[in-house]
């Protein structure tokens, strides 16, 4: 699985570039955020990427940092959320905008983002929040949960199982992860 190119831009467009790394170009679709921060053509860039690969189709979807590439993911893991649909609201709205709208459930800035309907947009509302709940701290921070729900899936457990595990416990940031992992078991 492809993480991360570095290479000269080729080709850059709103909604993808090409990529040349060791003259083998590859086509990388971005939010209209990373086009912004990424450079002119004949220029390096770097970019961390997300693949997917289907039957029909190998696609790679970039990203200017980290973060963005997290919040992405996040994203294609909600129901009817797919990568086209999860670009197009990293496109219209800044991580921070879109955890903001979450927080606030203000579902006409989501209805912005085409096609996503009101129905859409308080479902979207309604997982992403529990979705950010778990990863995020109140202020917006990485906390420990993350890798205590990855650790969770690696025992075994299902995301969803594991999301619902580490809801229930009230964390300690200052606790080492093990001990954080044997708090959430022997809560089940």
């Amino acid at each position: 699985m492809i993480a991360y190119l570095s290479g000269k831009i080729f080709k850059k467009e709103p909604n993808r570039i090409i990529l040349l790394v060791n003259n083998v170009g590859y086509e990388v679709l971005i939010s209209l955020n990373t086009f912004k921060k990424t450079n002119r053509p004949d220029e390096d860039q770097a970019l961390f990427i997300h693949t997917v690969h289907k039957e029909d189709a190998f696609q790679l979807y970039g990203f200017h940092d980290e973060q963005e590439k997290e919040f992405f993911r996040i994203l294609i893991s909600l129901s009817g959320i797919g990568p086209k649909m999860a670009l197009a609201l990293l496109s219209h709205l800044e991580i921070e905008t879109l955890k903001k709208a979450v927080a606030r459930q203000d579902i006409g800035l989501l209805t912005k983002v085409g096609g996503i309907g009101r129905k859409r947009a308080e479902k979207l509302i309604f997982e992403l929040k529990e979705k950010l709940d778990t990863v995020y701290t109140d202020t917006g921070e990485r906390d420990l949960r993350k890798d205590v729900i990855q650790a969770l899936e690696n025992l075994g457990y299902s995301i969803t199982e594991a999301s619902e595990m580490v809801r229930r416990v009230e964390f300690d940031n200052t606790m080492p992860v093990e001990e954080l992992i044997r708090k959430v078991l022997s809560a089940k």
